[in-house]
């Protein structure tokens, strides 16, 4: 596998070993830079996938990377590994001083220390050639695990200048551009003229970076609560995971998702061919784990960052951001969105639009399957779908009986009664029954009870705002349903111990995850009082400005709330807030509604039923250009 062979590294398109090992490039660059390694020049694809050049003489550097689900290395790679690298180091004269393998896992059976030094053991050296040239070889050789090229090389930097972090990144994918550069050259040139990156080459980029960074500017999209870089890094060990809650980057980080690996491949081949790419699917069928876990995989080059909300106000911060990032096709900067139909799918669209013709850009994004028809420019994004997978079924299962987390004896019947939804699957495993079973026996609870009755109101408010992806606000809760806020704090925290509502850093009150939510609405709402349109009145007092616009497409679209329930409700709020933002978000939510609802009365008229699902769109285009096809 030699980048000698593939010049073609725009985007993505260099594949996964060649971006870690770009990556592994600059960290060892910047460890010679801050005097932790000795003085040496770092040479891209030179006599082996990285050369160290010195006064002393050449070291060569072999790395391999390796999917993080594949677990460590088979003692039978490593040896394969091992004796690939002596064997390169036989073909040059003089022979290299030093040689390391610089692996992206461990190895089976053996200890990684602190530094990520690996000293194979005595099984592992059994395996090698044993003769005088093999024992000569093994006494220079080093093995290394770095699992997170990208982070080490962000902490030295910042351990040297004492620069944010957000500059530091921005130094390393300058970093990146140029081994980049290096490597595409070297791939053209002789031995005796390939190039490489000195120590003075990265303080001047370094230097040069931290100098010129507008850090005021950088900050500005953030600041506003545009965007927020996807933290890849702390792990998020949340032991209501597999109760069924929103995917978030840390839970990838921590282990818990169980990587896809076909609508991995084929989101990142979207990212490369299109600069954007869509997993789709129904409630619970896991696109945000898909999405997180294809970002993740592609974090030893994309630059992630989240964001929070997709308006087209935000894009000239957005834009900013981007320029002053640098971003480059050797060092892209990424977007993601989760659920971009309760975002907005004109946010999306203008998104699209906006960054369609940028290099270096890329967006991922999940959408629910019926919000796919309300996407304008549904062309420009490349469309995975996030499909039953029994494969996928048994490796969940396996992984939740090695850990303790499920008595079940088999996969194959609790899949079944999870009609191939991953968040249903995964609570049908791990508590024994479906989880509307459940919740219903939660409800029920409740309802036989007077003295919870204020815990069925909070829920009640609390479910619909979180089936439309929102939170409601806390603060407001009491005085929207005429508790004490001692009485309302009691009643909250039963609903917490009991899996019901959770807390959010700022305070928000969400659902564990939107299927849930949905679910809970439904029970909470089995038999009036109160109405679906009493409860929505409640919650629009509840949330935040921003919120209204997707409690209000939901309200009306899924949950039957009327349409004068809705301007009801929307005009108390608006009355009592005065905002141009609260006036906007509710026109906004109830304009998102109707369009909905209009491709959803066309989608069940009896001539798109009786057309192909592969053909709906095309005839949506035909008559939205008002285009008639002639018979023939």
């Amino acid at each position: 596998m030699t980048r000698k062979a593939t010049h073609d590294r725009h985007g993505s398109h260099a594949g996964r070993g060649f971006r870690y090992q770009d990556a592994v490039a600059v960290m060892l660059a910047l460890r010679i830079w801050a005097n932790l390694d000795p003085r040496a020049t770092i040479v891209p694809e030179g006599n082996d996938d990285i050369e160290r050049r010195s006064a002393a003489g050449s070291e060569l550097v072999q790395v391999k990377s390796r999917r993080e689900d594949l677990g460590e290395l088979p003692l039978a790679s490593a040896r394969n590994y091992i004796t690939e690298l002596w064997d390169r180091h036989d073909k040059f004269t003089p022979h290299a001083s030093r040689l390391e393998l610089i692996l992206e896992q461990g190895i089976i059976d053996h200890e990684t220390s602190a530094d990520g030094g690996i000293v194979p053991s005595a099984k592992l050296a059994s395996k090698l050639p044993g003769n005088a040239r093999g024992k000569g070889l093994l006494a220079k050789t080093d093995v290394r695990q770095v699992s997170s090229p990208n982070a080490d090389s962000i902490a030295i930097i910042m351990d040297r200048t004492g620069c944010a972090p957000i500059v530091a990144a921005l130094s390393v994918a300058q970093l990146l551009h140029e081994v980049g550069t290096l490597a595409d050259d070297n791939g053209r040139l002789k031995p005796d003229t390939y190039r490489g990156l000195s120590t003075s080459d990265t303080d001047r980029i370094v230097t040069h970076t931290l100098a010129a960074t507008d850090v005021e500017a950088i900050q500005a999209a953030l600041r506003n609560g545009a965007c927020e870089p996807a933290d890849f890094l702390t792990p998020l060990d949340d032991s209501e995971f597999y109760l069924g809650v929103d995917v978030q980057p840390g839970h990838v980080a921590a282990g818990l998702v169980v990587p896809r690996l076909q609508p991995r491949e084929a989101l990142a081949r979207g990212l490369e061919s299109r600069g954007a790419a869509l997993v789709a699917g129904p409630s619970g069928a896991g696109k945000s784990a898909i999405m997180w876990d294809t970002a993740y995989s592609l974090r030893h080059t994309i630059r992630w960052y989240r964001l929070l909300r997709i308006d087209q106000n935000d894009l000239p911060a957005l834009r900013q951001l981007v320029r002053t990032l640098l971003a480059n096709p050797d060092s892209p900067i990424g977007f993601v969105v989760d659920d971009i139909g309760r975002r907005g799918t004109e946010g999306w669209d203008a998104l699209t639009l906006e960054f369609a013709a940028v290099p270096g850009v890329v967006l991922l994004g999940s959408i629910r399957e019926e919000d796919l028809f309300l996407l304008q420019g549904r062309s420009r994004a490349a469309e995975v779908r996030a499909e039953p997978d029994k494969d996928l079924a048994r490796r969940i299962f396996e992984e939740l009986k090695h850990t303790g987390r499920t008595e079940w004896a088999g996969w194959q019947e609790p899949w079944n009664r999870s009609r191939g939804l991953v968040l249903e699957y995964v609570h049908v495993l791990t508590a024994g029954r479906r989880f509307e079973e459940t919740l219903a026996g939660q409800v029920d609870a409740r309802q036989s009870d007077p003295a919870r009755a204020p815990e069925l109101s909070i829920l009640r408010v609390v479910a619909l705002t979180g089936a439309a992806g929102a939170s409601a606000n806390a603060d407001r809760l009491p005085a929207v349903l005429s508790f004490p806020e001692e009485d309302v704090g009691r009643n909250l925290r039963r609903l917490v111990d009991e899996h019901l509502v959770r807390v959010d850093l700022d305070g928000g009150l969400a659902g564990l995850h939107q299927l849930r939510s949905a679910e809970l609405v439904r029970l909470t709402h089995a038999v009036p009082p109160p109405t679906i349109a009493t409860t929505f009145a409640r919650a629009v007092g509840t949330v935040s400005s921003s919120d209204l616009e997707p409690l209000t497409a939901d309200g009306m679209r899924n949950r039957s709330v009327s349409q004068d329930a809705a301007i009801a409700a929307l005009s108390a709020r608006i009355q009592s807030d005065l905002s141009l933002e609260t006036l906007t978000a509710a026109l906004r939510g109830l304009g998102t509604a109707w369009i909905a609802n209009a491709v959803d009365a066309w989608l069940a008229t009896e001539n798109v039923q009786a057309l192909p699902p592969t053909q709906v769109g095309t005839a949506a285009m035909f008559g939205l250009a008002g285009t008639t096809i002639p018979a023939c």
